[in-house]
């Protein structure tokens, strides 16, 4: 992906894969967090910042044009679904839809991320996740209920009723569709990005709500915790490519989608030893701007310890500076990250 980024129906489908992916690596790391430091008091706060997600989903769903003009049922706002979920969970082998007069749930044998929650022991909190948004789904859509069931080992479901929602059935995990028009897809995976911008701000308010200062460094150390997950599984992603260790290599083919999603001005370096360039329309800072001073502040903080463990992460000695930046109140976020002649020779002989 990255500067490389294909955007082609296969590209597309990875990119996809990659957004939906960060919303796992995003939740993971800030309840893993919270919980080796305040310990298991602290999966209130978790799921009271999931409930609010979930809200806010819902909430998101009623303003789509689509929904408004089909007007406020059941139905329209299942088939207006805001995010690519379903389109995942489509990918599943097991997957099918059944429906019945005011009913409509989506069953899989392995739900998407599974796998990665299961390598870190944690299958349990996918459920989590799923049961604490549709909780907060829930209780905004008036005249819709949603849940996450599971029958037996391994088959999930995640079950919706309302009046006439049957009628929603058939455009449930369309993915052929979406797919074969790729403005629709990019739009898709845009309104999944800017999800994940939300989902961080949701769960890292509801964790200062209820630990403060203590909160904000936990916080802190759960955004480290992801950059260093990420620049270490790109490092060595390039290093089994064979691929050499330096700015333009990293950038080139970043952990995600600079050309469909995060946009950046024409005008730009890039070198083994600099990278320079505006990004002039970010998913996450669309989502923290919802969300007044609050948003930018937590938004900034992510900016701050993501990039900057992400970056040494990959490539130790790089420093990384902003001419602009969106959560301090401009209107781009003027990259300009670099790393020394020295720094990337060092990278080379420890590989």
């Amino acid at each position: 992906m990255g500067l490389n980024e294909d955007i082609g129906e296969s590209g597309l489908l990875n990119t996809l894969r990659d957004v939906y992916h960060k919303q796992s690596v995003f939740y993971r790391n800030l309840r893993e967090t919270a919980e080796r430091e305040f310990g298991l008091d602290a999966t209130a706060a978790i799921r009271a910042g999931l409930v609010e997600y979930g809200r806010w989903r819902a909430m998101t769903n009623k303003t789509q044009s689509a929904v408004v003009v089909a007007g406020h049922t059941p139905s329209s706002w299942l088939a207006n679904w805001e995010c690519a979920d379903f389109l995942m969970f489509s990918n599943d082998a097991g997957f099918r839809v059944n429906h019945t007069s005011n009913s409509v749930s989506a069953t899989m044998s392995a739900p998407p991320e599974l796998s990665y929650f299961e390598q870190h022991g944690q299958a349990e909190w996918l459920f989590d996740f799923w049961e604490w948004t549709l909780q907060g789904v829930s209780d905004e859509f008036d005249g819709m209920s949603a849940r996450a069931d599971r029958i037996g080992e391994g088959t999930w479901t995640i079950a919706f009723e309302g009046a006439g929602i049957e009628d929603a059935a058939a455009s449930i995990g369309d993915f052929k569709s979406v797919f074969a028009t790729p403005v629709r897809a990019i739009e898709l995976i845009r309104q999944s990005a800017i999800h994940n911008g939300a989902l961080y701000f949701f769960l890292a308010r509801a964790i200062f709500a209820a630990y403060d200062a203590s909160g904000e460094a936990s916080i802190r150390t759960a955004v480290r915790a992801i950059g260093r997950e990420r620049g270490e599984a790109l490092r060595a992603d390039h290093l089994a490519r064979g691929l050499p260790l330096n700015i333009k290599t990293e950038m080139d083919n970043w952990d995600g989608p600079l050309v469909s999603v995060w946009q950046l001005r024409d005008e730009s370096t890039l070198t083994p030893n600099v990278w320079k360039q505006e990004c002039t329309w970010c998913p996450y800072a669309v989502a923290w701007s919802q969300f007044g001073t609050e948003g930018q502040r937590f938004g900034y903080l992510y900016d701050v310890e993501l990039h900057t463990t992400m970056y040494n992460a990959y490539l130790p000695g790089t420093v990384v500076r902003w001419e602009t930046l969106k959560t301090r109140g401009d209107a781009t976020c003027g990259f300009r990250v670099e790393a020394s002649d020295e720094a990337i020779a060092a990278a080379a002989a420890t590989d």
